[in-house]
């Protein structure tokens, strides 16, 4: 395969890129047309104890799953054009602890991030633990400003939930990415569907444009989501795929990534499909349950 850093690019405004600003533009139609939802009645859709399931895809199979399923969904109208912009710093240990975890395999795992909701000037601290391959528990607090170290009630935040000396951990990297939060009108079912994708750290950067990362939140997985079986319509299978580790891999190029090996392959397939119009035939999606590994955080 070829070096992981051909497969991302140095970041460019989607703006800047007449493509990409033409499905940019069709997601926010699609959007703004959908039933709204407000920041209090998402609160009852946190899901703070869930089964998390991601799926890696392109804008252009974004806006077919929306023609054809969007209206069963309603959307987070916390701004003008329903889609909201996160900052988010991740912490980790000088050996990148949390990453080896990650990469290893290890069903006990943590992330600890700091996040600002850009637009509203909310911020958060949150510790995620993944417990097993389909459960996540995230843990968060609000706090006054963006913590760009752990100090104060972010350290000890982190300290009350992660079984570690929190001191050892340190800034590791920056990513920001634009989202769209959509609420199942028929299941307890919340969708986060992330695009704007960029990182950086140290000089460096990456981003993904033209990408979707969509992320489906339930109690427990239910292949009947229409969500889902807009994507199985379009062959899009679950797949784990780590804003965080796809970073660290990028921005930290030293680092053993053979678990993620499968995934940046995908990342090149998709960089190459050609986009297919025309309405989604959904009755033809297969309705048996699919074997493939589960979202990661």
């Amino acid at each position: 395969m070829p070096p992981f850093s051909t497969l991302l690019t140095s970041y460019v405004h989607p703006s800047e890129n007449a493509a990409d600003a033409l499905v940019r533009a069709e997601i926010g139609a699609l959007i703004r047309a959908l039933d709204a939802i407000d920041l209090t009645e998402l609160d009852a859709y946190r899901l703070l104890d869930r089964t998390d399931t991601k799926f890696l895809l392109r804008d252009w199979q974004l806006v077919a799953i929306l023609q054809a399923v969007g209206h069963r969904y309603r959307v987070l109208a916390a701004t003008a054009d329903r889609i909201n912009r996160y900052r988010t710093l991740y912490f980790d240990t000088q050996d990148l602890g949390f990453y080896q975890q990650h990469h290893n395999d290890r069903q006990d795992r943590y992330k600890v991030r700091c996040r600002e909701y850009v637009d509203s000037g909310l911020n958060f601290v949150e510790v995620k633990h993944k417990i097993n391959r389909q459960r996540t528990i995230k843990e968060r607090l609000q706090t006054a400003t963006f913590y760009t170290r752990l100090t104060g009630e972010a350290r000890d935040f982190v300290a009350a939930h992660v079984p570690m000396d929190v001191d050892q951990l340190e800034p590791t990297l920056l990513n920001e990415f634009s989202r769209i939060t959509l609420v199942s009108k028929s299941r307890p079912e919340r969708l986060t569907i992330d695009i704007d994708y960029r990182h950086e750290w140290g000089g460096r950067n990456g981003a993904l444009p033209g990408f979707v990362i969509a992320e489906v939140k339930q109690p427990k997985f239910d292949l009947a989501s229409d969500f889902v079986q807009g994507l199985r319509a379009l062959g899009v299978r679950p797949g784990g795929f780590s804003k965080y580790c796809t970073a660290v891999v990028d921005l930290y190029p030293y680092v053993k990534y053979n678990r993620f090996k499968r995934r940046f392959l995908q990342l090149q397939r998709l960089r190459t499909q050609e986009p297919e119009r025309g309405p989604l035939a959904l009755e033809s999606a297969n309705n048996q349950p699919d074997s493939s590994q589960r979202g990661n955080q």
